[in-house]
């Protein structure tokens, strides 16, 4: 695998880890990765709205009795991730890199949530979450809410303030939409950190 930009000086990533010194890193986005999660989405979303129309239930359902709470449980769930998917479908069409990692800081747009550049003077220290799926890196800020303010709108700024409560920092990496491995993520935004995280 290989990490690389069409301009400048640029850092290529190999597939063992190895970052070899340059100015700049871009890491592209996988279609493939963010098309995996649409799948789901259309389930979940035709299981909701087939709970939204249904009329009658067997006798013996959990819905038998309460028809309204199917009608309630189809409706938050055909919503939500038909809102969800319709974000992962736009991002199939992004060409941004997926992050971009250089002096002025980590620039990410890899997943919905993202919101671009945030600086390395903005950031406290990096922790990383591993054992689970997906492994995640957490940019711990010295002021969340300057990002939180940068939302684009309403529903991004609740998505960035969840972040907060369940990760304590609105602002979290993955491999899972990128064209390489967590591992090799993790070394990249490492590698910045020590060089331009200091100043």
């Amino acid at each position: 695998m290989q990490v690389a930009s069409s301009k400048g000086k640029d850092t290529h990533v190999k597939g063992g880890g190895e970052i070899l010194e340059h100015a700049r890193t871009v890491i592209p986005l996988s279609r493939w990765r963010i098309l995996l999660p649409l799948l789901p989405a259309l389930l979940f979303v035709t299981v909701g709205v087939w709970l939204f129309l249904k009329e009658d239930f067997a006798v013996g359902s959990r819905f038998y009795s309460y028809p309204w709470l199917a009608k309630t449980i189809g409706a938050i769930t055909s919503l939500w991730f038909g809102a969800m998917g319709a974000l992962v479908f736009w991002k199939l069409f992004d060409r941004r890199p997926g992050i971009t990692i250089d002096s002025r800081g980590i620039t990410d747009w890899s997943s919905v949530v993202s919101i671009g550049l945030i600086a390395w003077e903005d950031i406290e220290s990096i922790s990383v979450q591993e054992g689970k799926s997906p492994n995640f890196l957490y940019l711990n800020l010295r002021n969340p809410e300057k990002y939180v303010g940068r939302a684009r709108n309403r529903f991004h700024a609740y998505l960035l303030r969840s972040n907060i409560r369940w990760r304590g920092t609105p602002v979290s990496l993955t491999a899972s939409t990128l064209n390489c491995s967590f591992r090799e993520l993790d070394t990249a935004v490492t590698a910045g950190l020590v060089e331009w995280g200091g100043r």
